[in-house]
């Protein structure tokens, strides 16, 4: 028996082939010029959202209803440890409550150690477009969108709106739960 056919002998061979043929990473990597979105439906509207606002993409578990809210607050769910409240978005954006079904998804967004959860009728998937398709403003104005929105999306089929999950965590309607519209509780006039 001849040492060189061996297995290991082989594989050695092998090895060294690779080597010697193998060519290095190249020295730049090359810029990534495209936007990462989620399109989801809610309502009637198809939206994209940036992908790095939306940190989980989760069934729709059972929810602890808060009593005395509105009702676009949907309720209160955990994930991973962390307590936090999901907003039906088309009955926050439209006064419309969505009915949950099995295509139903909520986005958990994370900002600054905020977690909120969104409720979404279906998500449609990630979306990958060039940087210089996106555009800041469309040629319809969507009215209940407009304080969310960051941009939008045209092709020759469709336009879509990109909003902020972050923005609509931030705006002032999106705190205001309270099914009391006056806040000042206990105070006499």
């Amino acid at each position: 028996m001849h040492l060189e056919h061996t297995p290991f002998h082989v594989l050695l061979a092998l090895e060294s082939a690779i080597l010697n043929n193998a060519q290095g990473l190249p020295l730049s990597i090359a810029k990534n010029d495209n936007w990462l979105g989620l399109s989801f439906l809610t309502g009637a509207y198809v939206v994209l959202a940036p992908l790095e606002e939306v940190s989980e993409i989760m069934p729709v578990p059972l929810m602890t209803s808060v009593p005395g809210v509105k009702p676009w607050l949907r309720g209160m769910v955990t994930c991973h440890g962390a307590l936090f409240p999901v907003t039906d978005l088309n009955g926050f954006l439209n006064n419309k409550i969505s009915q949950v079904t099995h295509y139903s998804r909520i986005l958990v967004v994370n900002f600054h150690d905020d977690y909120a959860g969104f409720l979404v009728d279906r998500v449609l998937g990630l979306q990958r477009i060039a940087k210089q398709e996106t555009q800041k403003t469309l040629s319809q104005e969507i009215v209940n969108l407009a304080p969310f929105l960051i941009g939008g999306y045209t092709n020759k089929h469709i336009e879509l709106p990109i909003i902020s999950c972050r923005a609509i965590m931030q705006h002032p309607r999106f705190r205001d739960v309270s099914l009391n519209e006056n806040n000042n509780i206990g105070v006499k006039d």
